[in-house]
C-alpha cells in the first residue's frame, strides 16, 4: 500500500481496518469505498459488472 497513490476498497470495514492497522497510510492516502458487499462468487459476472460501474462512477465524480 505504500506505493499506491490511492486505494479502492470494497466494503466500509476494509476502510476501517486500514485506519486501525495502517494509520500512517490512512492519513496520507485517498481511500474510496465502493460499498460492494461480499455476496458474490469469484469472478461472478454480476460482480464484474458492479465493479466496472462503481469504478467508472468514482472516476466520473473525480474521487480518484
Amino acid at each position: 500500500m505504500q506505493w499506491a497513490d490511492s486505494l479502492l476498497v470494497m466494503e466500509k470495514h476494509h476502510r476501517n481496518y486500514s485506519r486501525i492497522h495502517f494509520p500512517d497510510i490512512y492519513k496520507t492516502k485517498k481511500i474510496v469505498c465502493l460499498y460492494i458487499e461480499d455476496d458474490y462468487d469469484y469472478m461472478q459476472p454480476e460482480l464484474i459488472l458492479t465493479l466496472k460501474e462503481k469504478v467508472e462512477d468514482v472516476y466520473k465524480r473525480g474521487l480518484m
